[in-house]
């Protein structure tokens, strides 16, 4: 190769490297970033508070009931491992408060995803049932229902399910003879076979 054909090689691979370089960091620029709830990877994030809540609304003979018969199902902490939403992945929010009292632990959480809204509270416990408050929307409307004061929800662990209350995690079975509209009081429903469980909460 002559010099004068080395030096046009030269001129050209440069001005191909100059092309390139750019365009890859632009691409790479591009990549997604990671968010709360999210892993590097894209997938769930492994610290974020994960939970599942299972029951059914209905209504008694007594009561008068806009919801009817219908089902608050996120996740499912029936089956083995549990089907567990995290906070911040795919639509769910998920915060939850489980820390240690002079009674045991005391439990709060909430668990949203779509139209589904479902939050409990003030459950402490040493491991034997208890009472707690229970919030949920109807999927329909979004009215809130709220468990009132004198009528708790009821709140208790299968033996030898392993449910329990213990440092940033709860898993419980519940109940509700009563959820009042918070729009109308007139209208009120229950619930059974409720089924709640959050983790990686906040322990202190």
């Amino acid at each position: 190769m002559t010099g004068e054909s080395r030096v046009e090689t030269l001129r050209v691979m440069r001005s191909i490297s100059l092309f390139v370089v750019p365009f890859v960091f632009h691409f790479a620029a591009c990549g997604g970033d990671d968010t709360t709830g999210t892993s590097s990877t894209g997938g769930p994030s492994a610290t974020a508070p994960v939970g599942a809540v299972n029951m059914e609304i209905y209504a008694t003979p007594d009561q008068t009931c806009p919801i009817g018969n219908a089902h608050v199902d996120i996740g499912n902490s029936r089956v083995t491992p549990p089907e567990l939403a995290t906070d911040a992945y795919e639509g769910a929010v998920v915060t939850c408060k489980v820390v240690a009292t002079g009674m045991g632990f005391s439990a709060s959480g909430a668990i949203k995803k779509g139209s589904l809204d479902f939050a409990f509270e003030g459950v402490t416990s040493s491991g034997e049932s208890a009472i707690g408050t229970v919030t949920v929307k109807d999927p329909a409307t979004g009215d809130s229902y709220q468990s009132p004061a004198g009528a708790p929800c009821v709140f208790q662990f299968a033996p030898g399910s392993g449910q329990g209350l213990e440092a940033g995690k709860a898993w419980m079975q519940f109940d509700c003879s009563s959820l009042v509209s918070e729009k109308d009081a007139t209208h009120s429903c229950s619930s059974r076979y409720g089924y709640v469980l959050v983790d990686r909460c906040t322990a202190k």
